[in-house]
């Protein structure tokens, strides 16, 4: 077995082929593709450190922009220790610092949780500072110890009673309205726990009442947490109508008071009111429920207002708060708040200003810088020293990339970002190509076309190799059909001719003295041997002639039912001879059909032969020949050993031959059925089996009728619908 493989010269061609050409293909192409990505890796490394050199000189050159800003937006208000008594000159500077440096707007907010600016459109002179309401560092650590008990109690350990207990300590403690309605809104919610619903609703009612403006510490409108707790204890109440009021109230102070608040914030609460009022909405609607319902109707249709200044007013104020509950000391240091709301970028510059002592921090003065203004007067002036690559893309982005001094967009992919120093690290430079640019790191001309033919030289291989493998696979079966068709004529032919051998010399040796019968049984014999191999030879040499497309067919219109029973009649004898049932029903009146009766009795033949050779136990064969539509079906069953289903379609291959058991048993070439399927296809047919393993087998063979009469396309399009 190993000799005789070593020497099949196609495997061996496939082993020269592999070695020779494959196999150094394969190893160019992935050496010149490793040579390729090296270079493409090392120009993205010269030109990630040429754009980062660039992105580090950019920030040093914003920053000293920002620094220079920095130090006029520091000396727009005045901050000397007792301030509080010229509030006057502190306004009058506020006034004169919008427009300056690209300030857009100026806030002047107090410790108390006063607004001192800008002032209420209907005041004239600034609001006086009450003493009474700024505390000392004693006093915010208290607050804060009481704030952290408190909140520890309601939203960690989940212990309501603990939480109003908390609320109520810094509500006695508090010295300033904003604490003061954050310890009401605390009660409020802790009485909703405890399910005490009239008490919730006083706390909350004391909000609206004293606080309508104030903010909680996360910049939550007191207000509009309110009117939902009074919404959810009257519904708890069994109160639909007044929950639903209370609701409605706060969906249309929410839309009132929109630009104070970010799209996310307010599409929550938008949710929470809806998804409460869905509830609470009867149906059908009574009467006294459609005014609410029309009021209802008109704030949903309302859209969100773009954020205004109160909403930077009320983040400067948080700043403001946290500030002194941590009891932060006065520094006359510049401070930033940068952020996003509603995808627009934004940066807030704010001071501290002290209080009597001159140590803690009292109020805060903050501005709006218009950015749009700011990338116009800065962006260009530094892209003048960067003019020797034109294809340079430079923006200021924030933590999320995202430009806030730039409308370009830097690409994230090829970008090199370097953060501002301190205290500016809330942005960062970023610098990329233009998209559209060809990138410095991109491979040279030359490189790519060698790549290039690389891969044209590998396709042109790899087509090559796999035109071989199908030639060589291709030449491969044709040898083992010729060595298998060779095998089997010669077994096929040593038995019969052993037969006629045998016999002939039998009736030699016998010479005169055997008799006359035993002559005959001699010599039929010998016939019978003789029509066997004249069998064999004939379906080799229309296999040969089907091979190669030599085979003639001369048609005739033909008495169809007159031939089949012909061929039947002379089968007879032979099938009757071996035991065999022979069964033979023509329907009458058959059309003629245009048949080759030569070739159609070879196909018969077959089918009988095949019939009377695969029956073992239950010997019958019928025939039969009967019309359907445009057809005429020829039709031949057996009881003998039958086919699996799943070989219905090989068995009409050249050389298949089924069961390998069955066939060395019942011998044969393999072509029968190959020769009938050509011949019922050359004739406009087709073939059909019906056979189960032991439960025998039908072969029809379908002819198509072409009488007088019939239109020639009626035909065709029946045959196309029965297949």
């Amino acid at each position: 077995m190993r000799r005789s493989w070593r020497r099949n010269p196609h495997v061996e061609l496939g082993l020269v082929f592999v070695l020779l050409v494959l196999l150094p293909s394969f190893l160019l192409g992935s050496f010149s593709l490793r040579a390729v990505e090296n270079e493409r890796a090392a120009a993205q490394q010269r030109s990630m450190a040429e754009r980062s050199s660039t992105a580090d000189l950019a920030g040093r050159i914003v920053h000293q922009e920002m620094k220079t800003l920095e130090a006029g937006w520091s000396t727009l208000v005045p901050r000397p220790v007792g301030w509080e008594a010229n509030l006057g000159a502190v306004v009058a500077a506020l006034d004169s610092a919008r427009g300056h440096d690209f300030v857009r707007a100026c806030h002047l907010l107090h410790v108390s949780g006063q607004r001192l600016y800008p002032p209420e459109p209907a005041a004239t002179e600034p609001t006086p500072i009450p003493s009474a309401d700024a505390f000392d560092a004693g006093d915010a650590h208290e607050v804060r110890e009481l704030l952290a008990a408190a909140e520890t109690a309601e939203f960690e350990l989940d212990t309501p009673q603990a939480a109003l207990v908390a609320y109520r300590a810094l509500l006695d403690a508090a010295r300033t309205p904003r604490l003061q309605a954050v310890a009401h809104a605390g009660i409020a919610r802790a009485y909703l726990h405890l399910r005490q619903w009239q008490q919730a609703i006083e706390a909350s009612e004391w909000i609206l009442q004293q606080h309508a403006d104030a903010y909680d510490l996360d910049n939550q409108p007191l207000r509009l947490q309110a009117r939902l707790h009074i919404a959810r204890a009257r519904e708890e109440m069994g109160q639909a109508l007044p929950a639903a009021t209370a609701l409605v109230a706060s969906y249309e102070d929410l839309v009132a008071h929109s630009d104070e608040i970010g799209r996310l914030q307010f599409d929550v609460l938008v949710e929470r009111i809806e998804e409460r009022m869905a509830r609470l909405l009867p149906r059908p609607m009574p009467d006294d429920w459609r005014a609410l319902e029309q009021r209802y109707a008109a704030v949903a249709a309302q859209r969100k207002r773009p954020i205004g200044s109160d909403y930077f007013a009320n983040k400067l104020s948080r700043k403001l708060v946290r500030a002194a509950l941590e009891g932060l000391a006065y520094t006359t240091e510049v401070r930033y708040l940068s952020d996003t709301v509603d995808g627009e970028p934004f940066l807030l510059a704010y001071v501290y200003l002290p209080d009597a002592s001159g140590t803690a921090v009292a109020a805060l003065a903050g501005f709006e810088i218009d950015l749009r203004s700011m990338s116009i007067a800065m962006l260009p002036g530094i892209m003048q020293q960067f003019q020797t690559d034109d294809d340079l893309v430079l923006a200021l982005v924030d933590a999320e990339g995202k430009p806030v001094l730039s409308g370009s967009v830097v690409p994230a992919t090829n970008s090199v970002s370097h953060p501002l120093a301190v205290p500016f690290d809330f942005w960062s430079v970023a610098v990329a190509l233009e998209p559209d640019a060809t990138d410095v790191g991109s491979l040279e001309f030359r490189t790519t076309v060698y790549l290039y033919l690389v891969l044209v030289l590998l396709l042109t291989i790899g087509t090559g190799a796999a035109l071989v493998v199908i030639g060589l696979r291709r030449q491969s079966r044709l040898a083992n059909m010729k060595t298998s068709l060779v095998s089997s004529v010669s077994h096929e032919l040593r038995t019969p001719l052993t037969s006629i051998r045998l016999f002939s010399e039998l009736l030699e040796a016998a010479g005169e003295d055997a008799g006359l019968e035993q002559r005959r049984q001699y010599l039929h014999t010998i016939r019978r041997e003789v029509d066997r191999l004249q069998r064999l030879i004939d379906q080799v040499l229309d296999f040969a002639r089907g091979e190669r497309g030599a085979r003639q067919f001369r048609f005739e219109f033909e008495e169809i039912g007159a031939l089949v029973r012909n061929v039947a009649e002379d089968f007879r004898s032979q099938a009757e001879g071996k035991g065999f049932h022979f069964e033979v029903d023509i329907e009458p009146d058959l059309p003629e059909v245009r048949v080759d009766a030569d070739a159609l009795r070879q196909l018969l033949l077959n089918l009988l032969a095949n019939a009377m050779q695969y029956s073992e136990k239950e010997r019958a064969i019928t025939v039969r020949a009967r019309r359907s539509g445009l057809e005429v079906g020829i039709q031949v069953q057996d009881r003998g050993i039958g086919i699996d289903p799943a070989d219905h379609e090989r068995i009409f291959e050249d050389f298949y031959r089924g069961d390998t058991r069955l066939s060395s048993r019942h011998g044969g070439l393999g072509l029968g059925l190959a020769l009938v399927r050509r011949i019922a296809t050359a004739h406009g047919g087709r073939v059909t089996v019906d056979s189960r393993r032991g439960q025998g087998a039908v072969f029809t063979v379908w002819l198509p009728v072409s009488e007088n009469g019939e239109n020639e396309s009626a035909v065709k399009e029946a045959r196309r619908a029965r297949s």
